[in-house]
C-alpha cells in the first residue's frame, strides 16, 4: 500500500496539465479497441472481406495528415485543447455511425473510416503537440509509460467486455449499437475534461515548411519507418483471430485483454525505473521481437505461432511507442530551438511520414491480398518488419547525440 500511496503522490505532483491530460486519456483510452481492432472485427464479421477493412483503415488513415494540417492553423485561434475535445467527441460519433451504414458498400465503409480517421487526427495531433509543450526530457519516460500503461489496462478491461458483450449478448448488430453508444458517452465525457483546462498556444502559427536541417530529415525518415509496423495491432490481431483460429470476438477479446495486462504491469515498471539513455535498448528490443514473431509465425503458420505473435505485438508494441516517442520528441525539441520554428511544425511532419509508412504496408497487405489472405501473414509481415529494422542505426544515432538542458522546466517535472 504505501507504494501505491508514494506513486499517487508523485502522480499528484506534476503539474495540471499534465494531470488534465492523463485523465482525459484515461477515459478515452476506454475506447481505443473500438476505434480500430473491434471496427475491424466488425467490418470483418459483416463482409468477410479483408479489402474492405483494408479500404477502411486506408480512407481512415488518409484523413489525418489533411486534417493535421486543419489542426495547425486553428490552434493558434482555438487553442490545442478545444481542438482536442472536438476530436474526443468526434470519436464516439463517427464510431457509433459505423454500426448504422451499410458495411458491404466499400464507398460508405470508407466514407465512415474517414470520419473516423477526422476525429482521430484532431486527437493525436493535439494530443502530441500538448504532450510536447507540457513535457521535459526528464519527464517524457514517466508520462509516456504512465499513459502507455493506463491505454494497456483500458485495452485489457475494455477489450474483454466488449468481446464478451459482442458474442454473448443479444445479436452481434446490437451488441455492438450498445457499445458504441457507451463509448459516445465517455469520450463526451473525456471532451468535457479537456476544456476546464487551457494550456500553451504555439508563439508562431507557421508550420508548413519544405526546408530543413539534416537532422530533421532524419526525424522524418524516423518517422516514415515507425510507420510500416504501426498498423500491426490494429490489423493483425483481427486476421488471425478470425481467418486462422476462425474463431470470434470473444477469443480476440481474451487475448488482447491478457496481453494488455502483462505490457500494462511491465510498462509502468520500465518507465518509472528507466532513464533517457535507456531509450535506445527498448526500442531495439522491441523491434527485433517483432521481426522474430513475424518470421516464426510465417515459417510455422500454427494456431500457436499466431498467438505468439499476438503477444509479441500486445507486449511490444506499447515499448516501441514509448521508446519511440521519447527519442523523436527529444530530437524535435532540439530541432525547433536550432531553427527557431513552431513546435508543431515537426508534430505535422511526423503525422505526413507517418502516412507515407502506412501507405506502404496498406500497399503490400493488398499486394499480398492478390494472391490469398495467407500471404498477409507469411509474405507482407516479415518483409516490413525486417524493413523496419533499418530504424534501429537512426534510432541509435539520435540517442546519442549530446542536446543541451532546457533551460526552463516546467514547475514539478
Amino acid at each position: 500500500m504505501k507504494f501505491l500511496f508514494a506513486e499517487f503522490a508523485f502522480f499528484r505532483s506534476q503539474n495540471r496539465n499534465v494531470k488534465t491530460l492523463l485523465i482525459a486519456m484515461f477515459i478515452y483510452f476506454l475506447t481505443s479497441p473500438l476505434q480500430s481492432t473491434f471496427s475491424c472485427a466488425y467490418i470483418l464479421r459483416q463482409t468477410n472481406s479483408v479489402k474492405t477493412m483494408m479500404w477502411f483503415l486506408l480512407a481512415l488513415y488518409s484523413a489525418v495528415p489533411v486534417v493535421s494540417w486543419i489542426v495547425g492553423r486553428w490552434m493558434s485561434r482555438w487553442g490545442a485543447e478545444r481542438m482536442f475535445a472536438f476530436g474526443l467527441a468526434l470519436t464516439g460519433v463517427s464510431m457509433y455511425a459505423l454500426s448504422l451504414v451499410n458495411v458491404n458498400s466499400i464507398w460508405a465503409v470508407s466514407l465512415v473510416g474517414a470520419a473516423i480517421g477526422v476525429a482521430i487526427a484532431f486527437v493525436w495531433a493535439s494530443h502530441n503537440y500538448l504532450v510536447f509543450v507540457s513535457t521535459t526530457d526528464e519527464s517524457r519516460n514517466y508520462f509516456q509509460s504512465l499513459e502507455m500503461s493506463f491505454q494497456t489496462f483500458c485495452q485489457m478491461v475494455s477489450s474483454f467486455a466488449i468481446g464478451w458483450f459482442v458474442s454473448r449478448v443479444g445479436t452481434p448488430e446490437m451488441s455492438y449499437k450498445i457499445v458504441k453508444g457507451i463509448a459516445l458517452l465517455l469520450t463526451v465525457a473525456s471532451a468535457w475534461i479537456m476544456m476546464r483546462d487551457r494550456f500553451p498556444v504555439p508563439r508562431k502559427p507557421e508550420f508548413v515548411f519544405f526546408r530543413y536541417t539534416p537532422l530533421a530529415w532524419t526525424l522524418f525518415r524516423f518517422a516514415f519507418l515507425r510507420g510500416f509496423t504501426q498498423l500491426f495491432a490494429i490489423i493483425v490481431p483481427v486476421l488471425l483471430v478470425f481467418c486462422v483460429l476462425r474463431q470470434n470476438e470473444f477469443l480476440l477479446g481474451k487475448v488482447q485483454s491478457i496481453g494488455a495486462l502483462v505490457a500494462g504491469l511491465l510498462l509502468y515498471i520500465v518507465g518509472r525505473v528507466s532513464a533517457p539513455r535507456h531509450r535506445i535498448w527498448i526500442f531495439m528490443a522491441s523491434a527485433v521481437m517483432y521481426a522474430l514473431g513475424a518470421c516464426v509465425n510465417a515459417l510455422l503458420n500454427t494456431s500457436g505461432s499466431a498467438i505468439f505473435f499476438i503477444m509479441v505485438l500486445l507486449f511490444c508494441g506499447p515499448l516501441m511507442d514509448m521508446s519511440y516517442t521519447t527519442l523523436y520528441l527529444r530530437a524535435a525539441d532540439q530541432v525547433a530551438e536550432e531553427e527557431g520554428r513552431n513546435s508543431y511544425t515537426y508534430i505535422f511532419a511526423q503525422e505526413i511520414f507517418f502516412y507515407a509508412g502506412r501507405v506502404v504496408t496498406i500497399g503490400m497487405f493488398f499486394g499480398a491480398l492478390y494472391f490469398s489472405n495467407e500471404k498477409i501473414m507469411t509474405i507482407a509481415l516479415p518483409v516490413l518488419t525486417f524493413l523496419h529494422l533499418f530504424s534501429i542505426p537512426i534510432a541509435w544515432s539520435l540517442s546519442k547525440m549530446e542536446f543541451p538542458e532546457s533551460p526552463e522546466q516546467p514547475e514539478s517535472l
